[in-house]
C-alpha cells in the first residue's frame, strides 16, 4: 500500500472520464445521474468525516479512495 496510490488512480480515472466526455457526448439518464450523484455524495461525506474522526489522516485516505470510486462510476456510465 502506497499512500499516494489512490490519488494517482483518481487522477487517471478523472483524466479518462474528462477525455471521454469531450470526445463522446454523454447521454445520461435519470439512473445514471443518480449513480454519479450518489458516488459524489459518498466522496464528500467521507472527506467531511475528517472533522469528527479520531484520525483525520485515515479519513483523508478513505476520501481519496472514494474519489477513485466516484470517477470510476462516472467513467463507466460514459460507455456507448
Amino acid at each position: 500500500f502506497f499512500a499516494t496510490a489512490f490519488g494517482w488512480t483518481a487522477l487517471a480515472f478523472a483524466w479518462a472520464t474528462i477525455v471521454a466526455v469531450v470526445l463522446v457526448t454523454p447521454r445520461w439518464g435519470q439512473l445514471d445521474l443518480t449513480w454519479i450523484l450518489a458516488a459524489a455524495t459518498l466522496c464528500v461525506f467521507t472527506f467531511c468525516s475528517a472533522l469528527w474522526a479520531g484520525s483525520a489522516g485515515t479519513a483523508v485516505n478513505q476520501g481519496q479512495r472514494a474519489v477513485v470510486y466516484a470517477t470510476a462510476v462516472a467513467g463507466i456510465w460514459l460507455r456507448p
